[in-house]
């Protein structure tokens, strides 16, 4: 376990051994850190999030409560996260779990927005400075700097120059 300084984990955090949070990071009430998994520095993880096996979360990334982050989910530095995000690595729904499982997490890349209730399908990529409306649901790739909503999503325009990360 390594943890870093000024780092504030509130009760009921579940902590495994194999984890690393970087320095002036805080994870809220009630969530679950999941083996391998690695969180930046200046980075905020609100109530209630679920995180499995081997995510990791760059520097300066906020994730709103009660959002369930797959196994392999990478989230790049300066990204915003809304409430009850869903990321989904399969897209295979069977029975019994006797197959082989393919795992394809979706990707976060730096400065993207997520609005809140977003689901991203397994393999989507999210580009840099990309923004994802409210309750969108994601099924393919959303190249840089664009503005997607609706279900599924779709473009609807381009983020404009003074929003973006310098």
């Amino acid at each position: 376990m390594s943890i870093g300084e000024n780092v504030i984990i509130a009760k009921g955090v579940r902590l495994p051994d194999d984890i690393e949070i970087g320095d002036d990071s805080c994870v809220f009430e009630g969530t679950v850190l999941a083996p391998r998994t690695k969180i930046g520095h200046n980075t905020t993880i609100g109530k209630l999030v679920n995180f499995e096996a081997g995510v990791t979360i760059g520097n300066h990334v906020t994730v709103y409560s009660q959002s369930h982050l797959t196994t392999g989910l990478v989230v790049e530095d300066h990204v915003w996260i809304g409430p009850m995000f869903l990321g989904l690595n399969t897209k295979q729904i069977r029975h019994t779990r006797k197959f082989d499982l393919f795992i394809e997490p979706p990707t976060i890349k730096r400065g993207a927005r997520i609005g809140a209730r977003v689901t991203l399908m397994p393999g989507v990529t999210v580009g840099e400075d990309a923004l994802i409306a409210a309750c969108a649901v994601v099924t393919k790739d959303v190249p840089a700097r664009e503005v997607w909503r609706g279900f599924p999503a779709r473009r609807v325009g381009t983020v404009p120059d003074d929003e973006l990360l310098e």
